[in-house]
């Protein structure tokens, strides 16, 4: 769900979860992932409906106590949410092509070609992993005081 906040002039994600551990300000928190198409009329006869359920770390902002098992609400900007989407699908796919452009330039052989654009986008993915916790500064995710959230 995506709320306009006008002391932020900016968009939020918000999703519900409940709260698994607490370390000091850093909460892990259960959400449970849905698929766009679990509110359609037909998703109980369709294999690809459905959800799953992934842990995220979040930074704890309230002044409100919370206990495992705490049913809360994680706040995340949207425009993080793109720069995830962006360094995770959309930069792998200028690597792979720009690698099999290049090779296809200087007569490099079509299997030649799709293995290094391969080995590209897999070092790509690589470097990411290696600042991961780099780029984790970057993408922050809050628990929101309830009453601030729609439910």
């Amino acid at each position: 769900m995506h709320v306009f906040d006008r002391k932020m002039t900016s968009y939020k994600t918000q999703i519900f979860g409940t709260v698994l551990c607490i370390d000091g300000r850093n909460v892990k928190v259960l959400v449970a992932r849905t698929s766009g198409c679990s509110s359609c009329e037909v998703a109980s006869s369709c294999s690809k409906a459905g959800s799953r359920e992934i842990t995220v770390n979040a930074y704890n902002d309230c002044e409100s106590d919370l206990k495992i098992g705490s049913h809360v609400c994680v706040v995340m900007d949207s425009k993080s949410g793109l720069k995830a989407v962006l360094l995770g699908f959309g930069l792998p796919l200028v690597v792979l092509l720009i690698t099999f452009g290049l090779c296809s330039a200087l007569y490099i052989s079509e299997m030649t070609a799709c293995l290094l654009s391969l080995l590209s986008v897999l070092g790509y993915y690589a470097v990411l992993f290696h600042f991961r916790t780099a780029l984790s500064r970057n993408f922050i995710m809050e628990i929101a005081d309830n009453t601030k959230c729609d439910l």
